[in-house]
């Protein structure tokens, strides 16, 4: 009996030594960081001690909450660790909101997966390639780098994504700034007028895509679809804005956007939300005109050979034309 009782004391003194060697300590970014500093503090991560590959993680326990103490373990207690140390601050890495849309997916979301049995915690996007970081991947305990994944298979296996709500990261690929930038000129619109905006290169205008309701709720994608005469969602208001003007469908009063104005590709969506990057200005080019972003006016808006429309930087092809059509 007193063996007993000296074997069950050594594996609690075992575990506590395992949860001691997993104590976090948050560090506190005030702002979400930018490409370029996530892949810093990613690199980071991978050479500290705490999170290199290998490294046995196994508890975490969140330094905000006190009064009512709050531990994730294993896999979760491990990507709810990273997320506290890639993006920090003041709110509970633990309380991000969750949703189910793939397209929506970022750089340091922690995403659920395989019938809600496993986290994983994404470390950059590239085109269809999704790299990712685990613990206890292997049933191991540990923490294991650079896998790789296709967009589609993860979302296959993917039960939700929990993500910091003010994080835009959808790479860490930064798009060196194209030259020259293109010049604005007046188009003829009115102000205050709505307009069918078709692409030059497929003919089709642009429409604003309803999501699932269980999804991002103040989101809706933007792409070219087949035309539907007197269709809101194919139909937007062009309002001035500070020098520039606004994109407002009319399906919803939702601001053409996009999801992140540091990389190319990032998605068009129709936003709920007042930000200086919903504002456009327009370049005459081809058959029609460019819509360019105003912070940035070397990247424009461009139909792909699906039909989505993402940023991308500013050439003048036809797939960056659109004509206005007055309704």
């Amino acid at each position: 009996m007193k063996m007993i009782k000296l074997f069950k004391k050594a594996v609690v003194t075992i575990i506590s030594i395992i949860f001691a060697v997993s104590a976090f300590t948050v560090t506190s970014y005030a702002t979400v960081p930018t490409a370029t500093v996530m892949r810093e503090r990613i690199n980071s991560a991978k050479a500290s001690p705490q999170f290199r590959e290998g490294t046995i993680y196994d508890q975490y326990k969140c330094p905000r909450c006190v009064s009512e103490p709050y531990y994730a373990a294993q896999c979760y207690g491990f990507s709810v660790a990273l997320a506290d140390y890639l993006f920090g601050g003041d709110e509970c890495t633990h309380k991000w909101p969750t949703h189910r849309n793939i397209d929506l997916l970022c750089v340091g979301n922690i995403v659920r997966i395989n019938n809600d049995t496993h986290s994983i915690v994404i470390t950059d996007i590239n085109g269809d390639t999704i790299t990712y970081v685990d613990g206890n991947g292997k049933n191991d305990l540990k923490i294991h780098w650079d896998h790789t994944i296709s967009r589609s298979a993860l979302a296959g296996k993917m039960t939700y994504i929990r993500s910091n709500p003010q994080n835009e990261l959808f790479s860490l690929d930064v798009t060196s700034l194209p030259v020259p930038v293109p010049t604005p000129v007046p188009v003829p619109i009115s102000d205050g007028s709505t307009y069918i905006i078709n692409s030059v290169s497929n003919g089709k205008p642009l429409n604003c895509l309803v999501w699932d309701i269980n999804d991002v709720a103040d989101f809706t994608k933007v792409n070219t679809y087949d035309r539907y005469e007197g269709d809101p969602a194919q139909r937007f208001t062009i309002e001035s804005y500070n020098g520039a003007y606004n994109l407002k469908t009319q399906k919803d009063g939702y601001l053409v956007n996009i999801m992140s104005r540091y990389n190319s590709g990032a998605q068009a969506i129709a936003y709920n939300r007042n930000k200086d990057i919903e504002s456009w200005i327009f370049t005459s080019c081809g058959s029609g005109y460019a819509i360019v972003l105003n912070s940035n006016p070397t990247m424009a808006l461009t139909v792909g050979p699906d039909g989505n429309v993402t940023l991308q930087p500013y050439t003048g092809s036809s797939n960056q034309q659109w004509t206005f059509e007055a309704v």
